[in-house]
């Protein structure tokens, strides 16, 4: 997922990446919310974690638009949560949610 600071006129944003079992937080600095800036941040997340990462699970955001190459890189799967159910992703939604803090 993606945070975006409400305090300033910047592109920039966070990444996010919650490890399932051990909730485990990650966020990386993205220029932008393009597709082609998350396959980057992602490319970092998969280099400390490796091919333990077999799937993510995402909202509908444009920047998860080139998911394919996201499946065809790492060889992982992508799977999208329902539209308007942030409760699916509940962890991600409440460490964004404790980010925005800061």
């Amino acid at each position: 997922d993606t945070v975006l600071s409400s305090r300033s006129e910047s592109r920039s944003c966070l990444v996010t990446f919650v490890e399932r079992k051990t909730r485990l937080l990650w966020a990386i600095k993205a220029p932008n919310r393009t597709a082609k800036a998350l396959n980057t941040a992602f490319g970092k997340f998969i280099g400390a974690f490796g091919p333990q990462v077999k799937s993510i699970t995402v909202d509908h955001g444009k920047e998860f638009a080139n998911y394919q190459a996201l499946e065809q890189d790492y060889q992982i799967k992508v799977y999208f949560c329902h539209p308007y159910s942030p409760w699916e992703r509940g962890s991600n939604e409440y460490f964004n949610r404790r980010l925005r803090w800061f």
